[in-house]
Parts: C-alpha cells; sequence; structure tokens
C-alpha cells in the first residue's frame, strides 16, 4: 500500500515538473502586434448624450367640427396623405342653406321696401310743397284783403260784418298754411324714420346672412396643413353637436416639421454652445449618421430619475425627416471641441496605468524593442487623441502589445497584455 502511494506521488512530481518545463519553454518576451505612427492631425472632442425625436409645434393639427349637423362624408382615412386646403370632411347643410335663402329673401324685400320709400317720397314731398304755395298765396291775399278791409273799416267805408268775415278768411289761410307746413315737416320725419328702421331692419339681416354664412362654411372642414391623417374620430352618418363634443374630428401631422431634444447632462452643460455641430444616430438606421447644429439651448431644467439635464434643440431637415418618427430615441454626439494641426495618436495606444497615462514607444520593431512613456494628453477625439507632451512626430507606438510580467520599461507593468481600448 505505501508503495502504491509513494508511485503516485512520484508520478504527480513528475507531472508538476513537466508542466512547469512547459510553461517556461512556452514563455515569450515582448511582442508587438499593432503600431501606430504619431502624426499632424486634426482632433474633435465629442459629448455623448441621448435624445429624442419630437414634433415641432404646429407639426400636428387636430381638426375640429364647429357646425352642428350629421357627418355627410368623410374623404380620407388614417395614413392618407392630405394637402393644406384639401376637403377632409362635410357635414350635412341643408338646413344653413334654406336659412340663407329665407334670409336673401328678407333682405331683397327690405331692400325693395326702401326703393319704394325713396320713390314715394319726393312724390308726396312735391305735393305738399305745392299744396304750401297755394296756401301761402291764400294767406296772404287774405291778409291783405283784411288789411284793407280794416283800412276802409276805420274810415268808416266798411261794416263789422265785412271785416269780421275778411278777419275769419285770414284766419283759415293762416291755418290751412301752417297745416300743410306741419304735413311735410311730418313727412320728412316720417321718411327719415322708415328709412331709419328699413336701414336697421337690412343691416341686421345682413349680419345674419353673414354669420349663416359662416356657419355654412363650418360644414366644410379643410384640412390647415399639408402632412398625413393619424387620427379619424367620427364616422359618416354620425351626428355632431358643435362646442360639445369631436372637439378632434381629425388630425393630420407633417412628418417634415420635426425637431429633436437632446437631455444635456448637468455636467456637460457648460461644454456646449448654440451653433455645436451634432451627429446623431437611431437604432432602426444603426449605420446611417444624420447631422444637425445645436440651435436652441433651455434654461428650464428637466429632473428624469433624479438627474438633472437641460434641452437642446436640433432641428431636423426635410432629407432627415423622411427617415425620421416622433419619438425615436437618439444616440447624440455634440462636437464641442477641435484642435487642428497638432500631434495625435490612436486612442488605443494610450494606456492607462499606476493614475497616469502612457505610451509603449517602438524603439526597435525587429526586435520587438519598447519603451514605457508617460504622456500628457488633450483632447481625445473618436479614433485619435491630441498628445501635448511626451512624443514627437514620427514616433511609433505600440497599438496593441504583449508584454512579459517582469517586463522593465521605465516602469514595472502589471498586467501581460494591453490591447485597444
Amino acid at each position: 500500500m505505501k508503495k502504491i502511494i509513494i508511485f503516485i506521488i512520484v508520478l504527480l512530481l513528475i507531472g508538476v515538473g513537466i508542466g512547469i518545463y512547459i510553461y517556461k519553454g512556452k514563455k515569450k518576451g515582448v511582442e508587438i502586434i499593432d503600431t501606430d505612427v504619431v502624426k499632424t492631425g486634426n482632433v474633435s472632442g465629442f459629448l455623448q448624450e441621448t435624445g429624442i425625436i419630437k414634433a415641432q409645434v404646429g407639426a400636428q393639427i387636430s381638426i375640429g367640427a364647429r357646425a352642428t349637423g350629421t357627418i355627410r362624408m368623410l374623404k380620407v382615412k388614417v395614413g392618407d396623405p392630405v394637402k393644406k386646403g384639401q376637403l377632409v370632411a362635410d357635414i350635412d347643410d341643408r338646413e344653413i342653406v334654406a336659412q340663407i335663402a329665407s334670409l336673401q329673401d328678407s333682405i331683397r324685400t327690405i331692400e325693395n321696401e326702401i326703393k319704394q320709400e325713396n320713390e314715394l317720397y319726393p312724390v308726396k314731398k312735391s305735393s305738399l310743397q305745392k299744396d304750401i304755395e297755394i296756401n301761402r298765396s291764400k294767406y296772404l291775399f287774405a291778409k291783405s284783403s283784411y288789411e284793407r278791409e280794416k283800412m276802409l273799416f276805420d274810415k268808416g267805408f266798411s261794416t263789422t260784418e265785412q271785416l269780421d268775415k275778411a278777419k275769419t278768411d285770414m284766419d283759415v289761410a293762416y291755418n290751412n298754411l301752417k297745416s300743410s307746413e306741419i304735413a311735410l315737416e311730418k313727412l320728412n320725419k316720417e321718411h327719415n324714420l322708415t328709412l331709419d328702421s328699413l336701414k336697421i331692419k337690412l343691416d341686421n339681416a345682413k349680419n345674419t346672412l353673414r354669420e349663416t354664412q359662416v356657419r355654412l362654411s363650418y360644414t366644410k372642414i379643410y384640412s390647415p396643413i399639408d402632412g398625413i391623417v393619424t387620427q379619424v374620430n367620427a364616422d359618416e352618418g354620425e351626428t355632431i353637436v358643435a362646442g360639445l363634443q369631436v372637439a378632434n374630428l381629425i388630425t393630420v401631422f407633417n412628418p417634415n416639421m420635426l425637431e429633436m431634444w437632446i437631455y444635456i447632462d448637468e455636467t456637460d452643460i457648460g461644454k456646449v454652445k448654440i451653433g455645436d455641430n451634432v451627429e446623431y444616430t437611431v437604432d432602426t438606421y444603426g449605420d446611417r449618421k444624420f447631422e444637425g447644429v445645436l440651435s436652441k439651448i433651455y434654461y428650464e431644467p428637466v429632473v428624469k430619475d433624479s438627474i438633472v439635464y437641460y434641452l437642446g434643440i436640433v432641428p431636423i431637415s426635410l432629407e432627415d425627416a423622411k427617415f425620421l418618427r416622433p419619438e425615436m430615441t437618439t444616440h447624440v454626439k455634440i462636437k464641442v471641441s477641435e484642435k487642428k494641426n497638432v500631434l495625435t495618436v490612436k486612442n488605443g495606444a494610450i494606456k492607462f496605468e499606476a493614475g497616469e497615462q502612457v505610451v509603449y514607444k517602438v524603439i526597435d520593431r525587429s526586435k520587438n524593442k519598447v519603451e514605457r512613456i508617460s504622456v500628457k494628453v488633450g483632447i481625445r477625439g473618436e479614433n485619435r487623441s491630441e498628445i501635448l507632451s511626451g512624443l514627437k512626430e514620427g514616433d511609433e507606438v505600440a497599438v496593441k502589445i504583449i508584454l512579459p510580467p517582469d517586463f522593465s520599461g521605465k516602469k514595472q507593468v502589471s498586467q501581460k497584455k494591453i490591447s485597444k481600448s
């Protein structure tokens, strides 16, 4: 039994020894897999934010019914394209049309009455004026006769009866003159009152006609914008009451009037400004990139999940709007900085070790010889970063490299493999 145990232990020791031998046999030194050359170029810095596609103000219009009646015809259905001014619904207008015809008859009647009044008035006036002239002549003659009779009476050539008769004739003639003048004055007043009354009736009838014609226009419902019908909330034959129901009879949406709302984190708001270029994608078109410009930044904060955001607005071009829909989520990159003609290197060449940024400068590619260099990094772009110090143009640096555990550059490296970040 003891021999068996000893035999097993020996086999295990031999296996461990073989494993160590194989491991040490495969152990390699530095292996450079991929490199990049430090070169002059342009670098842009971006902020990553989330956005959402929204309809602009006025892009979606709810068309209500302002007339009471039965829907005689619906000319559109959901999904139909419509043009501005296109008839989309028709409400039964027969009652209103009858009211308009009645009002038009009333207006014609009143206008005829005014015409007759204006035609008869001059005739009546002329007749009364002639009566006044005749009565004035009679009065003047009677007055002259009375004055002559009184003169004769005073001289004793006439009697009391003759004087009294002359006085009576003068008074009668005077009264007839005054009656004629009063009649003319009355005619003028009645004419003016009649015309005023008829004109008021005419104005009221015309106002009522205009109001009724407006009501008639409400029976024809037109689209106020170009767009697509997104809702139809009634059926043909349905009776509607203006002001009580179907405030939203048909909804039309203009798909070209879109904008993007970007939720900018409060920690980033100081880095962005109006006019910054924006690039964004949506999930349904993952490979397609859309571009725009930040046109507004709202001061009012938006709090979501206890995080403070500020809304940035990006108008969407007509060409891009063809591919987008309201409420789509967007993945946004805001270009917040740019430097031109600066030293750059691939992002994967920059490593983060022991709290500092380093690169592995290639000394001899054929011998896999590298040197660990501390660098100062400026703007970090999508693919390349700005190098402020530590390297010069033309330097070759490792992007992917395998290092042995005991590698000794300027500082010891703990990991074995560093790949593109």
